[in-house]
């Protein structure tokens, strides 16, 4: 699905069609799409890059957060108005905050299943 250039924005239908072609898969928190790819190094300039780019021009997008696959990492984009702030989060203590949904959420919760190296655990 091409993006209109025009606008640089697509709804969140177009998005929904958009993203049933994708290999990632995304969450849909308090009615707002929150994509969490899991990042690895195959795809890490893809999910940084073009993509990243596309997504924070969807208007209902509040949040882009990757998910390391290797170590307990979230790196992500959270909106506040029209401006995005970037944060970074590690280790299984730590907790990402996604404050327009005014929530935080455990790394450990997002991570309960996996399996690290001792020297990725933070």
């Amino acid at each position: 699905m091409a993006i209109d250039a025009a606008e640089g924005l697509m709804s969140a239908v177009e998005f929904l069609q958009w993203e049933r072609e994708q290999p990632d898969k995304f969450e849909l928190i308090d009615n707002r799409i929150i994509p969490m790819p899991g990042s690895s190094p195959s795809t890490e300039m893809r999910d940084r890059g073009a993509k990243l780019d596309q997504y924070l021009r969807i208007p209902s997008l509040i949040g882009y957060f990757l998910v390391a696959q290797d170590q307990p990492r979230i790196e992500g984009y959270t909106r506040s108005g029209s401006d995005w702030t970037f944060s970074r989060y590690a280790g299984l203590a730590s907790c990402l905050a996604v404050p327009a949904l005014d929530s935080r959420l455990p790394l450990g919760f997002v991570y309960r299943k996996a399996r690290f190296k001792q020297d990725k655990i933070a």
